[in-house]
């Protein structure tokens, strides 16, 4: 009878892979497998099967029992020996015939797509409890439920092997209910297994939201920022020097500083022709160009380009060629203006300042405040047309930043005196003076208001005075002294809203915000700037007709500060370079829309040149060449 159940296993064990085979002989305590192929795995199997004694046949035919749960993913085996509570006679033909034909289950679908309900029944009392412990786990087992159809098809046919080859009669005479021949996968996560929620969907990966961005208030840029008139911006970034190929013999070069400074002087057109001499000549024209710097464009702007490049060695002509185009196109675009054509009779700018030897602002503040020169000698009545020989033609000289981005210097030469005027930078319009007579005196005190004085030396971190605030505070700019009402709905007298607007149309919003602030700067009350020294409170009393307060002969003794007050007419709603119908405005020009009308302004310095219902006025119309609603 042994011999008929080795005959019968051998088909199965052939049939089997090679880690079953050895799961096989795990579970049967043999030694000595792991290293074996699958041939030796079986030849084990065998010499086990011969070494059981004649009287356990029968336990040696017990079918090893397989749990049918859904978490079992390997087949394993576990016997119960136990033949008594089985009931059935080896002995009998019957049984031997039920064991080598009935070998596979009527009808067994995949474990993974029966549903808990759709499970065999637990065996009668006459049946052996059958339990296995699942010695491969994996963690996450509703993985299985998504198994392609294939490879769990594969999975049971390995598990109706094992079967067939273990059961014996009443495992397979056992009533078995049939399936439905339907996939029933699950998406969702098990109720009470604790794991975490799988969505049926992945989430979407949508973009990341934009930070919004910052307001375009005072951040210590400069108010030129973004115009296209008059504003002189800098072309592009600096040209990247080289150094000299082809230098002379060591010998020669002792005469190389001699023969580039005559170079020097000699037109471009017979220096390209001293390059082909010899490499003496060549190497001094290069030279040439570092002493032509010297001589014409000789500031702290130079003096930074010579620090980051060896000056006996490079080739400067880019950087020469640069500051020439640069001072050309400023010159030629100030002469083209209507600024240039209207006081060419009047007012210059000298060759010094139109190349902005120490900063490249100098040339537009020289522009502004010819300007706003203009726009005060219009607004009186000051003719425009006087001869040069009444009073001579007066030259720019110097231009000098005083306080950074807010105050400064501009010296105004005539033919009999120098004055020197302090101006703001937003609009060019002059807190003080001085002239040559007054030389001795200290350049702050002379012609400066107290409070200006006091913030200028304040801004420059002077000692000699006590500062407006405690020690420990930072001085504030311009725009921080302003004083208006409604800041509910106001930053600095511009519109809140209409900010966040313009945030997002990029250098055009900063374009506008620039001439808003020159604008607020421009309509400040006239005290703020220059004339007798009121407090807010004072100039707004005085703004809306109410009789001023007299002030006791304890005021003067107060540590002053600047007083900038906007009155609420002049608060800003939005600014314009287009009309109503996309029409765009004289390049000089810009539309602002206070809370009661709008007005026409210059662009530059923010000044009115015109309202809502006469339009622009007609001596501005004049000079800029314009209709009376902004359109050239």
């Amino acid at each position: 009878m042994a011999s008929t159940i080795f005959i019968a296993i051998l088909p199965d064990l052939n049939k089997l892979t090679a880690r079953e085979l050895k799961l096989l002989c795990k579970e049967r305590n043999i030694t000595g497998y792991s290293k074996l192929p699958k041939a030796g795995v079986i030849e084990k199997l065998l010499d086990w099967q011969k070494k059981q004694p004649i009287q356990n046949a029968e336990s040696a035919t017990a079918a090893p029992q397989v749990s049918l749960q859904k978490k079992d993913i390997r087949p394993t085996l576990q016997l119960h020996p136990t033949p008594e509570k089985l009931g059935v006679q080896l002995e009998s033909p019957s049984a031997k015939t039920k064991y080598c034909f009935s070998l596979k289950p009527s009808n067994l679908e995949p474990l993974a797509l029966q549903s808990p309900s759709q499970q065999r029944n637990p065996l009668t009392s006459g049946t052996v409890q059958r339990t296995t412990e699942a010695y491969f786990k994996r963690p996450r087992s509703d993985d299985l439920e998504a198994v392609a159809e294939e490879t769990t098809k594969k999975k049971t046919r390995v598990h109706d092997e094992l079967l067939a080859a273990s059961t014996v009669n009443s495992l397979s005479s056992a009533p078995l209910k049939t399936t439905p021949d339907i996939e029933c996968r699950k998406y969702t996560a098990n109720q009470g297994s604790g794991r975490r929620y799988k969505a049926l969907i992945p989430s979407l990966k949508l973009p990341a939201p934009q930070m919004p961005i910052e307001p375009f208030l005072r951040t210590g840029k400069s108010f030129d920022t973004l115009s296209d008139y008059l504003d002189l911006v800098l072309e592009g970034p600096l040209p990247q020097l080289q150094a000299i190929s082809l230098p002379p013999s060591v010998a020669q070069r002792r005469h190389v500083p001699r023969l580039s400074l005559l170079l020097s002087y000699i037109s471009v057109d017979d220096l390209r022709a001293c390059t082909l001499v010899s490499r003496l000549f060549r190497y001094s024209a290069y030279m040439a160009a570092y002493n032509q710097l010297l001589q014409k464009f000789q500031g702290s702007r130079l003096q930074n380009v010579l620090s980051q490049y060896p000056e006996k060695v490079t080739n400067f002509w880019p950087y020469l060629v640069y500051r020439i185009n640069e001072a050309t196109k400023r010159k030629n675009t100030y002469e083209a203006s209507f600024v240039g054509r209207a006081l060419r009779f009047m007012y210059k700018v000298s060759d010094e300042m139109w190349v902005s030897p120490d900063d490249h602002k100098q040339a537009m503040m020289a522009i502004r405040f010819l300007l706003t020169k203009l726009f005060f000698s219009v607004s009186l009545g000051h003719g425009l047309d006087r001869p040069q020989s009444e009073k001579g033609c007066r030259t720019i000289t110097k231009v000098k930043e005083l306080v950074p981005g807010e105050i400064w210097k501009i010296t105004v030469q005539s033919s009999s005196t120098n004055i020197t005027y302090f101006v703001v930078e937003a609009t060019c319009e002059v807190i003080g003076q001085q002239s040559d007579e007054n030389n001795n005196r200290s350049s702050n005190a002379c012609y400066l208001r107290p409070d200006w004085e006091k913030y200028i030396e304040t801004r420059l971190g002077s000692s000699s005075l006590p500062l407006l605030a405690a020690p420990d505070d930072v001085p504030l700019g311009l725009l921080e002294q302003l004083q208006w009402t409604n800041h509910e709905e106001y930053a600095r007298g511009i519109s809140k809203i209409w900010m966040s607007r313009i945030r997002n149309e990029g250098g055009l919003g900063l374009a506008k915000l620039t001439v808003a602030q020159r604008y607020i700067i421009a309509c400040v009350v006239s005290n703020s700037i220059s004339g007798p020294r009121l407090t807010a409170n004072q100039m707004q009393q005085e703004f809306n007709g109410i009789p001023k307060t007299t002030s006791n002969g304890t005021a003067s003794k107060v540590v002053q500060r600047i007083n900038l007050f906007l009155p609420a007419h002049h608060h800003v709603e939005s600014i314009h370079f287009n009309l109503s119908n996309s029409k765009p405005l004289h390049p000089a020009l810009a539309v602002v829309q206070t809370p009661t009308r709008e007005y026409y302004i210059l662009k530059d310095n923010g000044m009115q040149v015109g309202s809502e219902e006469d339009g622009v006025a007609h001596v501005w119309a004049a000079l800029l060449g314009c209709k009376a609603n902004g359109v050239v």
